[in-house]
């Protein structure tokens, strides 16, 4: 199953959501995940709009103020959902594939931008991954980069680096 992992930095625009719909035609996209919808409530957006044609289901975790805000989105066809955790800062939704009954969890992340407050939500996805021996899938967007290298007109945190790659290494993330 191939996944999207998108920062969309608001939901607002038609030309984000047919992008996005064309990238999941192209890609035969089963599972989508969206970062800094903005929106505080949902319920007057067509979230369909993003997905197209064909079944989907849905979960989301509302923005606060104009900060944050999590849609993770999949074709039913292919995954069958089996319980869902929500938090200010991530999205985890549990099942599993239904073309080989494979257990599978999709975590959606969008980290804060302070340090510490970082830490405290790698804490809690450690917490969670660890409990599980399943077979794992965590996107979004961190708000951390693991090398100088990927930072661009900003400015390179060693501290954060490193915290955000010994993150990686205790949750057995690749």
């Amino acid at each position: 199953m191939s996944v999207l992992s998108w920062n969309i930095r608001g939901l607002g625009s038609e030309s984000k959501s047919s992008w996005c719909r064309k990238l999941k035609a192209e890609n035969e996209i089963g599972f989508i995940l969206i970062q800094e919808t903005q929106f505080e409530s949902l319920e007057r957006v067509n979230v369909n709009r993003f997905w197209g044609r064909g079944d989907m289901e849905f979960e989301h975790v509302d923005a606060s103020g104009r900060s944050g805000g999590l849609i993770s989105m999949w074709n039913p066809r292919l995954f069958v959902k089996e319980s869902v955790v929500k938090d200010r800062n991530f999205l985890v939704v549990s099942g599993y594939l239904k073309e080989d009954g494979r257990r599978i969890t999709l975590i959606n992340v969008y980290c804060p931008q302070r340090l510490n407050d970082k830490c405290v939500v790698w804490e809690q996805l450690k917490s969670i991954i660890t409990e599980d021996g399943g077979f794992w899938i965590v996107g979004g967007d961190f708000n951390s980069v693991r090398d100088s290298v990927e930072r661009r007109n900003s400015n390179f945190n060693r501290l954060d680096s490193e915290a955000f790659n010994e993150f990686i290494e205790d949750a057995g993330l690749v």
